[in-house]
């Protein structure tokens, strides 16, 4: 068993995994991760001199921007494991017809150059992760989700298909391929939470529309656990729900929240003044989605922060 083990760490150490979209939020703690394991890192980026101050000074960093120009495969040979976290962020804006088509051909063309690069390679990689979102599913009320419920309607489920459209065009180059449907990601450097913290540290939070809309969330933690495990179990493919296994309602949420940091939440925004305010942008905080994490559970990965009450306590532990 011992000799064993010692082969698993050993190979472990060798892996390469290419990254794009390593200097986000999600993608800095990855890789620090990975880093940590010993794995060696490839970074794709669209500004080297950005992306080294972000990264572990060990990893590669190759200059790319899919929406720009080719990915030449001689610069990505011999990679064992792609993930890919890259994508406009969808929350820097009003939705305007102009802001919309950057959020999708910043994930489309992504995928697509990745793929054109993969397919000429002799040393093809064993694992292609990508992200893809939640919003797939659209607004679901009160209706429990799992890998497979049908896709809903809406800008954002749109986005998705397109999205996981390019992602299975990879699984027929004979790589095992996962899209990652991931929540809304809680950490203390980056994300929704950035955001929020400081108007409910000043009293200012408060439920959003009716508050009855649910949240799936996941702890940064958890999701990149998620990502390493799925690099770790062959036998992980095709889509994943990278959420808690506790979905919340905003209402709730918002009181955890609030008696994290000892604030009062009596500040509610009404549904009209959202709308007013964000357009169709609003759908990403007045849609409802109780996204469940099914088979990430059925495979065994255990999850540090499974209670909403341990994820913030956790986050708003650090200085935001």
């Amino acid at each position: 068993m011992k000799k064993i083990n010692l082969l698993l760490i050993i190979v472990r150490v060798f892996v390469r995994v290419l990254v794009a979209g390593a200097t986000g939020f999600v993608g800095r703690e990855l890789v620090r991760v990975l880093f940590e394991k010993g794995h060696d890192i490839l970074i794709l980026t669209r500004n080297v001199e950005s992306a080294v101050l972000k990264i572990p000074a060990g990893c590669k960093v190759i200059e790319w921007s899919p929406n720009v120009n080719f990915l030449a495969p001689s610069l990505i040979s011999k990679v064992d494991v792609v993930i890919n976290l890259a994508g406009e962020n969808i929350a820097d804006g009003r939705w305007t017809k102009k802001r919309k088509k950057k959020i999708l051909d910043s994930r489309v063309m992504s995928v697509k150059r990745l793929a054109e690069a993969l397919k000429f390679l002799n040393h093809k990689p064993k694992l292609f992760i990508s992200a893809s979102a939640i919003g797939y599913y659209g607004n679901c009320d009160a209706k429990e989700i799992d890998e497979k419920t049908s896709i809903g309607n809406g800008f954002l489920s749109d986005v998705c298909q397109k999205w996981e459209n390019e992602i299975f065009e990879i699984e027929k180059l004979g790589i095992r391929t996962v899209a990652c449907r991931i929540g809304m990601v809680l950490g203390h450097d980056g994300g929704v939470l950035k955001r929020m913290i400081l108007p409910f540290k000043l009293g200012l939070g408060g439920k959003l529309g009716t508050g009855k809309q649910w949240i799936s969330w996941i702890h940064i933690n958890d999701l990149v656990n998620i990502l390493v495990y799925t690099m770790e179990d062959a036998s992980i493919n095709g889509v994943i729900n990278a959420v808690s296994p506790n979905p919340t309602m905003n209402i709730d949420f918002t009181s955890v929240l609030g008696k994290t940091l000892n604030r009062p939440t009596i500040f509610a925004l009404p549904t009209f003044f959202l709308r007013f305010i964000f357009g169709e942008l609003s759908e990403l905080l007045l849609g409802s989605q109780r996204v469940l994490a099914n088979r990430m559970l059925d495979k065994g990965f255990k999850f540090q922060y499974g209670k909403l009450e341990d994820a913030l306590m956790e986050v708003c532990r650090h200085p935001c």
